[in-house]
């Protein structure tokens, strides 16, 4: 076995919520049909307690040549109503980058509870401030229907990738997630997440 990459202990990613990682595994290994991975939980130490879950597996490489790049997290998640003062709101996605799977949901995680917003996307990378938090996407902007986060601040919308402006094989979008947020620090009503670019592929 090879390690990849370790988490913890006590690090600032130890301790509460989700957290994304991404390795580029050939990196560090040579490819083989046989291939395996896994994922352990280390208990060691005195008065030690773990409990971890792992959730929503991609691998994404090389498919008849061509190279499909993992999405990326960029730009600010500014703290909203209900993050205490830490980090804000996560955008994420599930299924697959490759436009002709049409099989695509964005995602976001400890948004405000309960509370609506809306997904958009552009073609362009912006940091500029917005409300209480950050406008993350630029260019020619596209909004997609409203949806409600839950009482966790989850909320998520399935993409029809055909039907949508500028989303091809071959593009790269950038996604964030605006949302109300009355009772917010700043006083605007509304914050917004950090920022995912999401390259598409045939």
């Amino acid at each position: 076995w090879t390690t990849i990459e370790t988490v913890g202990p006590g690090g600032a990613q130890s301790n509460g919520g989700w957290f994304r990682h991404q390795s580029d595994l050939l990196d560090t290994i040579t490819a083989t049909a046989n291939m395996q991975l896994r994922f352990v939980a280390s208990d060691l130490g005195d008065g030690s307690i773990v409990e971890a879950a792992v959730d929503d597996i991609d691998l994404v490489g090389l498919e008849d040549g061509v190279v499909c790049n993992p999405p990326t997290n960029y730009c600010v998640a500014a703290a909203h109503s209900e993050s205490g003062g830490g980090a804000g709101a996560v955008v994420s996605m599930n299924g697959s980058q490759v436009v002709a799977d049409n099989d695509f949901t964005l995602e976001v995680a400890d948004a405000p509870s309960n509370k609506f917003g809306v997904f958009f996307y552009g073609p362009t990378q912006i940091q500029v401030t917005f409300g209480d938090g950050f406008r993350c996407v630029g260019g020619a902007t596209q909004r997609l229907p409203l949806v409600q986060t839950d009482g966790t601040g989850f909320a998520e919308y399935g993409v029809d990738l055909p039907s949508q402006p500028n989303i091809s094989a071959g593009s790269t979008q950038n996604f964030q997630f605006w949302f109300r947020d009355p009772m917010g620090p700043g006083g605007s009503g509304f914050n917004t997440s950090n920022g995912l670019s999401v390259p598409f592929c045939p």
